[in-house]
């Protein structure tokens, strides 16, 4: 046979059927994973794993979503629901997940069968893995929650509420002023929603964290907001942007954008 494939295929026609083998030494890539469930450190060598994006985790329909990007920026956002069925002026929430570090934290009503205009949502202590807050009267309904950590901003998140969106985040005191001036690392444009909430985390209970809080003026890395009470709590904000808002605008008392070109018409809620 060996002579038959020499006189069709030529005198090295054994070469043919040699398996050659493909050699490439590369230098490993190593990412430490964490489960946010397990809280279980995992390492991977990215040369050896096929991936078409950063790694993230959708923890559910209802919850929020941990967002862990390669390098050496990691993001963890969170967003829920907390219900409240019977009447009652305080409440305590935990996250979907335990936060590598205290988070910046936001909250708003999302709906609510017994409340007046008045009415006041404000937060009461923030840890890693949830929060407490409070009611200026007692209530029925729901709230939101929206909580980051990030090691620089802007930081890019996403949720199974929220489609991916990039968000600049801090805090500020007022120090018994009637207003307060955010800044914040720079946004691509003005955000199409600013978030704030008032925290009595820094120990101070004396009532002034239960204020409202008005949003005068936004760009891409300042806000300007009223409070309805000199303030000595700590407020903290969380400023989003998919594609910024309309050069002429006016922000209602939720954080909505309208614009004021096509009769107040809504941008983003």
């Amino acid at each position: 046979m060996s002579d038959d494939n020499n006189a069709k295929y030529g005198g090295n026609a054994r070469n043919l059927w040699r398996k050659v083998y493909g050699y490439q030494n590369n230098k490993p890539q190593v990412v430490s994973i964490v489960d946010p469930q397990t809280q279980v450190t995992y390492s991977l060598d990215l040369n050896k794993t096929l991936r078409h994006r950063d790694y993230f985790i959708i923890k559910g329909v209802n919850s929020g979503t941990q967002l862990v990007e390669t390098g050496s920026v990691i993001t963890e956002y969170d967003e829920g629901v907390y219900a409240i069925n019977s009447l009652t002026d305080q409440g305590t929430g935990s996250f979907n997940f335990t936060f590598s570090s205290n988070p910046y934290v936001v909250l708003t009503v999302e709906s609510a069968s017994l409340y007046g205009e008045s009415l006041n949502l404000f937060g009461g202590n923030i840890t890693t893995s949830g929060f407490t807050f409070g009611l200026s009267a007692p209530f029925t309904g729901s709230i939101r929650w929206r909580a980051i950590y990030a090691t620089s901003y802007p930081a890019y998140v996403t949720s199974a509420y929220t489609a991916s969106i990039t968000a600049s985040a801090g805090a500020v005191a007022p120090l018994g002023q009637t207003y307060y001036t955010a800044s914040f690392a720079t946004l691509p444009g003005v955000p199409f929603k600013y978030l704030d909430t008032s925290w009595e985390y820094m120990g101070i209970s004396d009532g002034t964290a239960d204020v409202a809080l008005t949003t005068d003026t936004l760009s891409a890395n300042t806000a300007t907001v009223e409070i309805s009470a000199p303030s000595d709590a700590t407020i903290e904000f969380i400023a989003f942007y998919d594609g910024g808002a309309p050069t002429d605008f006016i922000i209602d008392d939720s954080g909505d954008i309208f614009s004021t070109d096509g009769g107040d018409e809504l941008i983003h809620d």
